[in-house]
């Protein structure tokens, strides 16, 4: 019987950056690794394609193109009948003209890039603060006039509350978005080659729902207190609880696994087997084609471990050579 060696990767660091070397495959792992991807949230919005500049603020969505541009406060979606009945344009006229539903537009939801277009997720609070209509438009910037198109509602709304966020996701052709629909957490989606929009159910109702790169985490209390932590997973749209704890889900640039601090401390939980991996206070953890890095103390390490995350086994160590 013929004996298989199996060489494990090889971890080193110098100038600031680990290094992980497995045969002619070679990854390098900055010490910024370990920020968790940015989620834009502000009362403002400041972006540029191409020639065009495309903003929000309390005048409404600015586009700018040459020399022409201006404000539009998108005043009349409340009234259209794409997306509303004859009935409900009555209705949402009186509201508007009562001050209980203003028709100007509130919030930027999300946004994302796909192509020349822009897709904004639009959202119109009522005069409480509570959202009544949300819907999503794009903003076609191939032509010499930018165009804003509406494509039509979800059947739920967004989890976020402030002036401009980034609940959109997208990947390829298709965007994503986690709703709270009238009977639980639901995903939201739009072909964007076809200009159709999909609503599916995947949970019962969630208290919160936060984004993390191209995940989504749930967390719901339960009678007994503790908190249910779930993980909403876009493709392919499937929902899942993984734990329960009374701690406190903490952001991480992990794709694999969920940071959690219970007591005071951090562990790493795995997503697919659910192996828990306690890590040193003042760590820092990142995601690798080759496994989870971690290493101790985050700014200025002096070892660190690279692991699987079914049994969190160590694959590859290394140590500072100096005092």
């Amino acid at each position: 019987m013929a004996l298989v060696l199996v060489v494990q990767p090889k971890l080193t660091f110098a100038d600031g950056a680990f290094v992980i070397q497995d045969g002619e495959d070679k990854l390098t792992v900055p010490l910024s690794a370990a920020e968790p991807p940015a989620q834009f949230k502000g009362d403002k919005l400041n972006m540029r394609i191409g020639d065009t500049l495309i903003t929000f603020d309390k005048n409404g969505l600015g586009i700018r193109y040459g020399k022409k541009g201006g404000y539009t406060t998108l005043a009349y979606m409340p009234t259209s009948p794409k997306i509303f009945s004859t009935e409900e344009i009555v209705r949402n006229t009186e509201l508007a003209k009562s001050g209980e539903r203003p028709a100007r537009v509130s919030a930027v939801s999300g946004f994302e890039v796909v192509n020349d277009k822009l897709y904004l997720l639009l959202r119109w609070d009522d005069k409480s603060g509570k959202p009544w209509l949300e819907t999503l438009v794009d903003l076609d910037t191939s032509g010499d006039v930018p165009k804003i198109g509406l494509i039509g509602r979800f059947g739920g709304f967004s989890y976020t509350s402030d002036p401009v966020s980034d609940e959109l996701y997208s990947t390829g052709n298709k965007l994503f978005v986690v709703l709270r629909g009238i009977d639980g957490l639901a995903l939201g989606t739009c072909d964007t080659l076809q200009g159709t929009t999909a609503f599916k159910k995947l949970a019962p109702i969630v208290d919160e729902c936060h984004r993390f790169g191209s995940l989504f985490y749930t967390v719901t209390k339960t009678p007994h207190g503790m908190k249910s932590v779930g993980i909403v997973n876009p493709v392919p749209e499937r929902f899942r609880t993984v734990l329960e704890t009374r701690g406190e889900v903490v952001g991480s640039a992990l794709t694999s696994a969920l940071a959690v601090k219970e007591s005071g401390h951090v562990s790493l939980f795995a997503f697919v087997s659910g192996a828990k991996l306690p890590v040193e206070d003042g760590s820092g953890f990142a995601e690798t084609s080759f496994g989870v890095l971690v290493w101790t103390p985050k700014a200025k390490p002096v070892r660190a471990t690279l692991r699987e995350t079914e049994g969190w086994t160590i694959l590859s160590e290394w140590k500072s050579a100096g005092p």
